[in-house]
């Protein structure tokens, strides 16, 4: 079981909603954290919460400038022990109505983003022989729904990424989380990109506070994969899509018919 005492955490998506709350959750614990977003005010807010935290600002959408961030992150503490992929961008719009370049958007930042910076920090973890990978992916990436296509796609890359990556680090004492939020009460909905085609409210669900605590106990545990959230009407997606497919299919155009 993991102790997280003393250990360098790098949360990235840290400024609100389930970064923040992860942040509290993991500095709880006695972490040394991280935190990596785009708005600098919010993370120093963020920080301001927290014993032992540094800033790092990182935009997902800029590849180029991933190098030299990973280069920072590492001479922040000396060192990284864990790395939580959580930034991300939503969608909410018809496929036909999604540009290419809306989708590439959240392509960049939802996947091609974890895999970049994951492969900058693999060498640091392969010649340290200690290191966890955690990606944050969602019912969504299991269960497909209308108007998400490009975020469906997206989160169902990373697992087959993130499975096949484990296998290949395990060996190098390198260990791979991939986290399952249900439904929670966060803004990302609402931030979505696209051409509106459904309301977008603030999700309701399980609370981000609840979810983080469940994070890190699957984080502790080194789990392979962890649902997080409540037992709500995403983890029955799951379940039956697990073991029924077809019925899964089903409950969701009927819903999409009666919305």
């Amino acid at each position: 079981m993991e102790n997280f005492k003393t250990k360098v955490i790098w949360i990235t998506g840290a400024s609100s909603g389930f970064g923040e709350a992860m942040a509290y959750a993991f500095a709880k614990e006695g972490a040394q954290l991280i935190l990596s977003a785009r708005r600098i005010d919010e993370l120093e807010r963020v920080k301001a919460n927290i014993d032992r935290a540094a800033v790092l600002p990182l935009d997902l959408l800029k590849p180029e400038l991933f190098d030299a961030k990973v280069n920072t992150a590492l001479a922040i503490y000396g060192h990284i022990d864990l790395v939580i992929h959580n930034g991300g961008l939503a969608q909410n719009s018809l496929a036909l109505d999604t540009s290419t370049e809306v989708e590439q958007k959240i392509m960049q930042v939802d996947f091609f983003s974890y895999t970049q910076l994951t492969k900058l920090l693999l060498p640091h973890f392969i010649a340290r022989r200690a290191g966890h990978i955690v990606v944050v992916s969602g019912v969504l990436g299991k269960v497909a729904m209308p108007f998400r296509t490009s975020y469906c796609a997206a989160k169902a890359a990373l697992h087959g990424y993130f499975d096949s990556l484990r296998a290949e680090v395990l060996p190098h004492n390198i260990f791979v989380t991939v986290l399952i939020p249900s439904f929670l009460k966060t803004s990302l909905t609402a931030h979505a990109v696209g051409v509106k085609s459904l309301e977008t409210p603030i999700s309701t669900g399980c609370s981000v506070d609840k979810a983080a605590k469940q994070v890190v106990k699957a984080v502790k545990r080194r789990k392979f994969q962890a649902v997080i959230g409540d037992f709500d009407k995403g983890r029955l997606l799951l379940w039956i899509g697990g073991i029924w497919p077809s019925l899964a299919i089903k409950m969701i155009l009927k819903q999409t018919k009666a919305s």
